[in-house]
């Protein structure tokens, strides 16, 4: 849970967090697209968000942060995660895949299919199967 609050502490909603202090940062090229850095200080936490001159799409986010790891011992990880083939769902621009670089090397590649915002569901999807829980599971247990 920690691991996922500190990626939660990185996202695209920092560009409109009002206490975050904002720096141009380096200008670099992202598969052959010129980029410039935003780097982004908020809550004593720094990430860089790198911003297509041409589309003014974000194009990556890179930080460096602390977290668990299986053998439940802190250290500090380098991640990015890259944004790429934006389509337009509605008024917004929204990247069909992304990327996400763990220490240097490719950890998660998410392509999604099809994308809708605000859809109309019932909460009766969540609804526990009705079947008996299983212990073995850490997920059962805390439910």
């Amino acid at each position: 849970a920690l691991n996922y609050k500190n990626d939660q502490a990185h996202s695209l909603k920092l560009l409109i967090q009002k206490k975050a202090v904002f720096s141009i940062g380096k200008q670099t090229e992202i598969e052959g697209r010129k980029v410039i850095g935003v780097d982004i200080a908020y809550l004593g936490k720094k990430t860089t968000i790198l911003i297509d001159q041409t589309s003014y799409l974000p194009v990556e986010i890179q930080f460096t942060d602390t977290y668990y790891s299986r053998k439940e011992i802190q250290e500090l990880v380098e991640k990015r995660i890259r944004f790429q083939h934006f389509i337009k769902i509605g008024n917004i621009m929204y990247p069909m895949k992304q990327t996400i670089f763990k220490k240097g090397k490719k950890d998660i590649e998410i392509n999604f299919s099809k994308v809708s915002f605000d859809p109309k569901i019932t909460s009766d999807i969540f609804a526990r199967p009705d079947q008996a829980m299983d212990l073995r599971y850490a997920e059962e247990m805390l439910n």
